[in-house]
């Protein structure tokens, strides 16, 4: 009988320290981990499709449009140009770029898509090509590759991060 009172003792002191860690989970608001199932195709669709609305709006020299692909506070590393940090930075950094150059039909290439587990970020590494114009009028091709970290807000792909370089020999812009 003595044993058997140690058995439920024991019985109900885990039980009750599981209940008080419970309490204290939800009183501190943390929480378990969920494994969500994520849709790499889905979410690749969904960048291609963002990667083609920024081929638009690059074409067609709209600096607003363009702004408006990225997070509020995302960050943008373009070539020969500061840093922007900001939608407002970001279209005032492509408006200040549109008055040098332009860039002609490009074609932009998926070559690694990188998804965390939660499904809500993915990183692209990839690659790029198409014509530039410049404020002369004067044209010359340019390749190069470009990272840009995504991040699903609202179901719609924005760029929180985007940097990209040419592969272009420094002054090879003819």
């Amino acid at each position: 009988m003595f044993k058997t009172m140690r058995v439920l003792v024991a019985i109900f002191v885990l039980g009750f320290a599981a209940a008080c860690q419970t309490q204290e989970a939800e009183q501190t608001g943390a929480t378990e981990e969920v494994t969500v199932a994520v849709d790499a195709e889905a979410i690749r669709a969904g960048i291609e499709i963002a990667n083609e609305k920024w081929s638009q709006a690059a074409e067609a020299a709209d600096a607003t449009a363009l702004a408006s692909l990225y997070m509020n506070d995302a960050i943008l590393a373009a070539p020969n140009t500061p840093r922007a940090v900001g939608r407002a930075a970001i279209e005032a950094g492509f408006a200040e770029m549109f008055t040098q150059v332009k860039f002609g039909a490009s074609d932009i290439t998926i070559d690694h898509l990188g998804i965390p587990e939660s499904g809500e970020l993915a990183y692209v590494v990839g690659s790029y090509s198409g014509p530039m114009i410049n404020a002369d009028g004067s044209t010359f091709d340019d390749a190069g590759k470009y990272v840009a970290v995504f991040k699903n807000v609202n179901g719609e792909w924005l760029l929180a991060v985007d940097s990209w370089s040419s592969d272009t020999p420094a002054g090879s812009t003819e």
